[in-house]
């Protein structure tokens, strides 16, 4: 979720039991990412930075040395894996959505 979108919604549930993992994503992009994390932190809630650099104020989770163009590969694949991991421990099956009816039924 891009940072514009996370604060015109979800930026209200941020508490002390509220955690992210926040990516810096291309250079470009990555001042205002870094914003977000910590605004979410002013906010009581825990970051995780995800970055091929340290920041000296937030935890983070270092990626290899890339390009804007293949950073979203390396960003990509450790997610998928971690919710691959997080359904399992729930013990569900990851992909498979439960049957919803096929329009709205009631207001």
């Amino acid at each position: 979720m891009h940072a514009a979108d996370f604060r015109h919604g979800p930026l209200e549930v941020v508490d002390r039991g509220f955690a992210a993992l926040i990516f810096a994503g291309a250079n470009s992009n990555s001042v205002l990412s870094r914003d977000l994390a910590r605004e979410i932190q002013s906010n009581g809630g825990r970051v995780f930075w995800v970055d091929s650099s340290v920041d000296p104020e937030i935890p983070t989770v270092l990626l290899p040395q890339t390009g804007d163009l293949t950073r979203p590969l390396l960003e990509i694949l450790p997610m998928h894996r971690l919710t691959l991991v997080m359904a399992r421990r729930k013990g569900l099956e990851a992909g498979h959505f439960r049957p919803l009816s096929k329009g709205t039924t009631r207001e």
